[in-house]
């Protein structure tokens, strides 16, 4: 059986050229915390440590226009879901904005050998997702998680929700959004492990 973990990582907030003096304001409204961008290659190499489940990054635009960005990340990434079907079982670990264009990619291709959706620090539109009931969704979020916020305010026009109704939600208290981008000691169910052993763990979970 062949096992596939994708990883999508969200925006990239350290080099925006168009609209640096726009985010720059509403992130100090917001007090947004931003940063470590290649995150997802340090958590890869990790996770290749401790297992032997091959490992893709998918890599969009990782901007913040819809029309540029986002929606060629959609499509694209829809394509590239029609070339995994020889994997068995896939895992999608994606943060913040990268989930979005995983869910959207995943309702355009309709792939059957998506396993799980592991959201991360991710603006959610509503509390509900529309995705296939064989899919297991796990959102991991926190409520001092200040980007999260600004998110739902840019792209949801102030709404949205941190938490979902159909998935296993996992509240990590006293995490920024730039703390999911790091190898750092969090508590969970009241023990302390690494970021990403905590995701590994959730990667490998049933």
């Amino acid at each position: 059986m062949r096992n596939l973990l994708l990883i999508i990582p969200g925006i990239k907030t350290t080099s925006i050229p168009l609209i640096k003096g726009l985010f720059s304001n509403l992130a100090k409204q917001f007090n947004v915390d931003h940063g470590h961008d290649n995150w997802a290659y340090d958590f890869k190499k990790h996770f290749q440590n401790e297992s032997d489940i091959e490992t893709i990054i998918y890599e969009w635009p990782r901007g913040f226009s819809r029309l540029f960005s986002l929606y060629p990340g959609i499509n694209n990434c829809a394509t590239f879901f029609q070339s995994l079907k020889h994997y068995d079982n896939i895992t999608i670990l994606a943060k913040s904005m990268g989930c979005v264009v995983a869910k959207k990619a995943i309702r355009k291709s309709k792939p059957n050998n998506i396993s799980k959706l592991i959201y991360v620090a991710t603006p959610h539109r509503y509390s509900k997702i529309d995705l296939p009931e064989s899919i297991k969704l796990i959102n991991v979020y926190s409520k001092q998680d200040s980007i999260q916020i600004f998110a739902n305010y840019f792209f949801h026009f102030g709404r949205g929700t941190k938490v979902l109704h159909n998935a296993e939600n996992i509240e990590i208290k006293n995490v920024k959004h730039i703390d999911f981008n790091q190898n750092k000691i969090i508590k969970y169910k009241q023990q302390e492990i690494s970021m990403f052993d905590f995701y590994t763990n959730l990667v490998n979970s049933k």
